[in-house]
């Protein structure tokens, strides 16, 4: 495997199934977002979590020696430093540089979080006694 490659397997949760998403780094390694954070694994480990294995076939932004490179800048990220925990949006970004998973963006994304969450408080705070959660 050429590094730089968008990949996917089907993976298998519980009784779900969903598509699980990587960069190739190396003829035999994938980074992706994987148990908390972003990591570089095997090729044969990858596949192994899950079948139906497959190239995304997508028009990429950047040449696949920048995808790899841009994969390896977010090695070791774990999920507190990371917008979105979404495997395919890792993919997307290192390909296409959707901003979603942008590292300059991140900060953004979790004030924007931040700011909702205390409109929340504040609105049940307001409203508490004629609204009410179980």
């Amino acid at each position: 495997m050429e590094a730089g490659k968008w990949l996917k397997v089907r993976a298998r949760a519980n009784k779900f199934a969903y598509w699980h998403h990587g960069v190739s780094s190396s003829v035999d390694t994938v980074i992706h977002y994987w148990d908390g954070k972003v990591r570089e694994t095997s090729l044969d480990r990858f596949r192994a979590l899950g079948d139906d294995g497959q190239v995304v076939d997508d028009e990429p932004d950047y040449e696949q020696d920048e995808i790899a490179e841009r994969a390896r800048t977010l090695l070791g990220l774990g999920a507190a430093r990371l917008p979105t925990r979404n495997p395919e949006r890792f993919a997307d970004w290192c390909c296409r540089g959707e901003p979603v998973f942008a590292p300059d963006a991140m900060d953004s994304g979790w004030s924007s979080l931040v700011i909702a969450g205390v409109l929340v408080l504040l609105f049940m705070d307001v409203f508490g006694t004629r609204y009410t959660l179980h």
